[in-house]
C-alpha cells in the first residue's frame, strides 16, 4: 500500500506544471558616477571621470548617454537574461562596454576597443540618488 502511495505521489509531482523562477529585470535608469582606469594602444595608463545617464529602459533594453570627455555620447544597451550582465555600445564609437550589476546602486562597466586607438578600461559606477 505504501509503495502505491509513493508511486502515485511521484506521478502527481511529475505531471505538475513546471514553473521557472522569473527574476525581475533590474532598473538601471538614473545617473551613475565613477572613475575609469584605462590603458591605451600607446601603452599609456590613465584615469578619467565617467558619468552614465540611463534615460529610459524597457525590460532589458535601455538607452542614454555617457560623458567622459566633456561631451555626452549616445549609448544603447541590453541586459542579459541572467539579470546581472549587460552590454552597451556608443552610437558614434567602435568600442563596446561589457558590464556587471554588482548591486541595486553599483555596476562595473568595462570598455574595450581594438585597432590603432585601442584601449581597455573599467570603472565601478555608483548610482546618484
Amino acid at each position: 500500500m505504501q509503495t502505491k502511495l509513493i508511486a502515485l505521489a511521484a506521478i502527481l509531482v511529475a505531471t505538475l506544471p513546471i514553473r521557472r523562477a522569473s527574476a525581475e529585470t533590474p532598473d538601471l535608469t538614473g545617473s551613475w558616477l565613477g572613475k575609469a582606469e584605462q590603458v591605451t594602444a600607446q601603452w599609456e595608463f590613465g584615469e578619467r571621470d565617467v558619468v552614465v545617464s540611463i534615460v529610459e529602459q524597457k525590460g532589458g533594453r535601455f538607452y542614454g548617454t555617457i560623458t567622459h570627455h566633456g561631451t555626452p555620447d549616445k549609448i544603447v544597451g541590453v541586459i542579459r537574461s541572467d539579470n546581472k550582465t549587460f552590454y552597451w555600445v556608443d552610437v558614434n564609437d567602435n568600442g563596446q562596454v561589457q558590464g556587471q550589476i554588482l548591486g541595486p546602486d553599483q555596476i562595473e562597466a568595462c570598455h574595450l576597443e581594438a585597432g590603432d586607438h585601442a584601449l581597455a578600461s573599467c570603472a565601478v559606477l555608483t548610482r546618484k540618488r
